[in-house]
């Protein structure tokens, strides 16, 4: 798939993405910086500025404006295929600024009420769900193959996670035996043999 519709007249193209892409990573003094995150951060904003800028998706200030199937084929078909080949991790952050989309507003309607006090549709939520459970499984990966502080760190602050601190099991020292105990259980065990027949 190659385009993404907006509205009957405007789609955005994937292909062009991949240019923008290409664009950013050559102006670097060295391209290999792009797995930096700060330079990644700046290729997501280049993206915005370049490329989706001009096309109407929303009223970045009002999150009952966003067309949330829309937003959804963005995050899955442009924004999570360019994380990952930059080894990035995925976060509404930075979908947020790719696209411009106020990150708190997204907060808001992940837990099913607007800003302004009014209930969101159940579909926008789920659909904002999504988005932050692959953030928090990336992160999760992230914190458990490579003992990411970062990441632990980011599971924390964005979804609440605690570490877990395991108390030591108690330690009960092996019962052992009086000398008695042990002569005594010998003594039980021990056989008697009958005796030699006297041979003549």
């Amino acid at each position: 798939m190659n385009e993404i519709k907006v509205s009957e007249n405007v789609s955005i193209y994937i292909n062009d993405i991949w240019i923008l892409c290409d664009e950013y990573i050559n102006s670097l003094d060295n391209p290999d910086m792009i797995y930096k995150s700060s330079i990644f951060r700046g290729m997501l904003d280049y993206i915005y500025r370049h490329g989706l800028k001009d096309i109407y998706l929303y009223n970045p200030k009002k999150s009952n404006t966003l067309n949330y199937d829309l937003l959804d084929n963005i995050f899955f078909e442009i924004y999570l295929p360019i994380v990952y080949k930059y080894n990035a991790i995925p976060s509404i952050l930075g979908f947020s600024t790719m696209l411009r989309i106020d990150s708190e507003n997204l907060s808001y309607v992940r837990k099913g009420v607007y800003q302004d006090g009014s209930m969101v549709n159940k579909h926008n939520s789920e659909v904002v769900k999504k988005w932050y459970s692959v953030s928090e499984s990336s992160l999760y990966d992230k914190a458990v193959q490579e003992n990411g502080i970062g990441a632990i760190f980011g599971l924390k602050a964005g979804f609440g996670w605690k570490e877990a601190v395991a108390s030591p099991e108690p330690y009960t020292l092996p019962t052992v035996d009086s000398p008695e105990t042990i002569a005594a259980r010998h003594k039980q065990n021990t056989l008697t043999l009958p005796e030699k027949p006297m041979l003549d």
